[in-house]
């Protein structure tokens, strides 16, 4: 609190953080003491006060610029990134830490100096998004700014509402499974029987849940849910929730979670001397499970998404990829990125072609995006036609999702093509 009988007449008075003779001498004092901290104290402290002054530096970075300034700001990282990078690499060089703190300070001041002095000349034409955060961040101003975004991650129900600005190039998790279900119910001939196991400390991760429980009871005849078997998101051991689950005789067991719990259902089946077919996503898939454990052991283990598979045969847009890239890999998150980026620069062509280039604006592109289909060739295979509208933020109609599963070791496209999702009302 303010100490009482203090006016302000000026902004600058009040946004002062010392506000009297008395906080400015404990302020000095308190500067004194920390500054004799590398001096006095021991490495074990000494590592605690830094990672705590570490963070304290950016979330008074964040006070600054969404407490008092009222904006939303989802780069500070980036900006924080910069002071630490610089004073990592002088540090290694053998720079004293006295010219070291000033030095990143300097070169953090004029990155910000510089992204500020540059974004004045720019106006947003759409977000790219990259996951929960920047969606639950920005999903409610969008529509004020008039600026869409366009997130490469699959949605959650938690999110679809109509007249959103927010959109995904993939639909929800549960469609996605649902499509992977669809098709393992078509070879069957028979109900799928599926089991879940999941966190419920995470609301996304229970929405894929509800989500495949919304769609057995709208296809009882193809699809139940047998159990869903909470469990913390890295579990020590889910021996007693795999067990649990397979007492119901399931075909298969979701886990679209997170990879620990991928790898701790996998050990748990091996010391139960029992296997069943694991469903997973992309967050937590097979390319990031086989990190932890051998393919060997996830052979028939399937990840279900909806963009193409980076193994596919004939994709136009690795091949693209392959004949410009300089740096990196094709693989899973590089299809999913370049599905993300393909979309939005065929909506900003339409938007061209509608306006002209002068007179692009994010109103202009959320028009564009909801104005016309997108077909395959166009997104050069890496995405299934794709149409939208304000009802959803994700592609309506006919949904299409793809797969990869384990077969001798290897992880390869289950199908080579799409299949069709079963058509999912909001849960």
């Amino acid at each position: 609190m303010r100490p009482t009988g203090i006016w302000f007449d000026t902004y600058t008075a009040e946004a002062r953080v010392l506000e009297t003779r008395r906080s400015r001498l404990f302020g000095l004092a308190l500067v004194a003491g920390l500054m004799s901290l590398p001096i006095l104290a021991g490495p074990w402290l000494l590592g605690e006060f830094t990672f705590f002054f570490i963070t304290l530096i950016a979330v008074y970075g964040l006070c600054v610029t969404v407490g008092m300034a009222g904006q939303i700001n989802i780069a500070q990282s980036a900006f924080v990134g910069a002071g630490a990078f610089t004073a990592a690499k002088l540090s290694f060089a053998g720079v004293p830490f006295w010219l070291v703190v000033p030095i990143a300070a300097l070169v953090t001041g004029v990155a910000g100096a510089l992204t500020a002095y540059f974004l004045q000349f720019v106006t947003a034409q759409i977000h790219l998004g990259f996951g929960s955060p920047d969606l639950t961040t920005l999903m409610s101003r969008l529509p004020q700014d008039r600026v869409p975004m366009l997130i490469g991650t699959a949605m959650v129900g938690l999110v679809w509402q109509p007249g959103g600005w927010h959109f995904s190039v993939r639909p929800t998790y549960s469609h996605e499974f649902g499509g992977l279900f669809a098709h393992l119910q078509d070879e069957k001939g028979d109900t799928l029987r599926i089991a879940a196991i999941s966190t419920q400390n995470q609301a996304g991760f229970v929405d894929q849940v509800n989500g495949v429980r919304h769609l057995a009871s709208l296809y009882p005849d193809r699809f139940t849910l047998t159990s869903t078997q909470w469990a913390d998101t890295s579990p020590v051991s889910l021996s007693a929730q795999v067990r649990a689950a397979l007492a119901d005789d399931p075909d298969i067991l979701m886990i679209g979670g997170t990879t620990a719990q991928v790898i701790s259902a996998v050990q748990a089946m091996d010391e139960l001397g029992r296997r069943v077919p694991i469903v997973m996503s992309t967050h937590n898939g097979l390319y990031e499970v086989a990190k932890g454990i051998a393919l060997e052991r996830l052979e028939g283990d399937y990840a279900a998404f909806s963009f193409a598979a980076p193994g596919r045969e004939n994709l136009p847009m690795r091949d693209v990829f392959e004949a410009n890239a300089t740096e990196g890999e094709w693989g899973l998150i590089t299809a999913q990125a370049t599905a993300q980026a393909i979309l939005a620069l065929r909506v900003l062509e339409r938007a061209i072609a509608d306006v002209g280039a002068e007179n692009i604006t994010g109103q202009a592109m959320y028009d564009a995006l909801l104005g016309y289909e997108y077909s395959e060739e166009e997104l050069l295979g890496v995405l299934p036609t794709l149409d939208f509208d304000d009802t959803a933020p994700f592609p309506i109609g006919e949904i299409a999702a793809t797969a990869e599963v384990v077969r001798d070791g290897e992880i390869v496209d289950l199908t080579g093509g799409w299949f069709a999702v079963p058509a999912l009302d909001k849960w």
